[in-house]
């Protein structure tokens, strides 16, 4: 286990499961299948504390593994940089399927790429795969 499967983990776990982890309680959600568990145990820990540090959650100190989110994920933004080549690659790859389909409502400016706008990419990876899986049958 490396520290982004234990933040991806933690970051699902939020969004499925509660506002509060408890690592013991919580442990076999976080890892269904653990090899090394007082390993992969200090593993998750490390991801809440750049949790804790980026201000997500809160460790409460009367419980030694107990972490609370400072808020509900759904308010947290993260801001990105794109490089020129990045954001024309996503505005281009966007803009295609766009017009394909006829929704010039999605169509991306290269100058102000928005969440909107990642989730539509998001939307056109999750169609591919999905059209992937049933040509494979």
């Amino acid at each position: 286990m490396t520290i982004i499967d234990a933040n991806h983990a933690v970051f699902q776990f939020f969004r499925q499961q509660g506002d509060v982890l408890d690592l013991e309680e919580n442990f076999a959600d976080l890892v269904p299948t653990s090899i090394d568990a007082e390993l992969e145990k200090q593993i998750v820990v490390a991801s809440l504390a750049q949790f804790e540090k980026e201000g997500l959650v809160t460790r409460l100190p009367h419980k030694a593994a107990v972490w609370v989110l400072t808020r509900p994920l759904e308010q947290y933004n993260q801001k990105i940089d794109l490089s020129a080549a990045t954001a024309g690659a996503l505005a281009n790859l966007v803009n295609q399927v766009c017009r394909v389909q006829n929704d010039r409502q999605r169509l991306v400016d290269v100058l102000a790429i928005s969440d909107t706008d990642i989730q539509s990419l998001i939307l056109i990876a999750h169609n591919a795969l999905t059209q992937g899986e049933a040509e494979k049958g």
